[in-house]
């Protein structure tokens, strides 16, 4: 990779390359068991702004502490890409905020969770927050056998991760649903309210305002 940009200087660590240099931008595109350590090194560091992929972790602490070091320290950190995994998110969101669906009655991830929950996974449900403006209360769920080109991370306390599918229970007092994976689908997230309806998706969004039949 390195000699195909002519790149001059490559590193065989994150530790070679902070004790060589310290970089003002660090954007850490690895697997999410690499990600707590980078960060915090970078942090600890004095890298001014951090980024690493989507999820942040598979465990809650160490999630914590990435984000409590990276304050610490005065760094800017961000993860993920829930914002910009389907067009027009964002404006999605304030038309949805603006009332334009009315009260939502209904809410669906159609193409389900089709390959890991807290990877792949976590685009469909942080979309499904977003969207939403509300917290997931209660989980009702199944999870299926792993995908054979998923490795188990290289910690050996967590778990490999899944495709599952399932209800979740959200504090506005409506239920997601999310059937068994389907990768046809490419709707990330379906959201029914008493004036109109959206279907968020990889090509392009619909949006319908109104009520009664079609």
């Amino acid at each position: 990779f390195a000699d195909l940009y002519n790149i001059e200087k490559t590193f065989d660590s994150v530790a070679e390359l902070l004790a060589y240099d310290v970089p003002d931008i660090v954007s850490a595109i690895v697997p999410v068991g690499q990600n707590h350590d980078i960060v915090i090194a970078c942090a600890e560091a004095g890298v001014k702004a951090i980024s690493c992929e989507k999820p942040i972790s598979a465990q809650l602490a160490e999630a914590d502490r990435m984000v409590n070091v990276c304050r610490e320290h005065g760094a800017v950190f961000a993860c993920g890409q829930g914002a910009s995994a389907a067009s027009h998110t964002l404006e999605i969101i304030k038309w949805v905020r603006e009332g334009k669906i009315g009260q939502i009655t209904d809410v669906a991830i159609p193409c389900g969770i089709p390959r890991e929950v807290s990877g792949g996974g976590c685009i469909q449900l942080s979309a499904m927050r977003m969207l939403t403006g509300m917290d997931t209360e209660w989980v009702e769920g199944w999870s299926l056998p792993p995908l054979a080109n998923f490795e188990q991370p290289d910690r050996a306390e967590v778990e490999v991760d899944s495709p599952a599918y399932g209800r979740l229970g959200l504090s506005g007092g409506v239920i997601c649903d999310i059937p068994k994976p389907d990768e046809s689908n490419t709707t990330y997230v379906t959201l029914i309210g008493e004036k109109g309806s959206v279907w968020l998706s990889r090509l392009k969004p619909v949006l319908l305002q109104g009520s009664g039949a079609i």
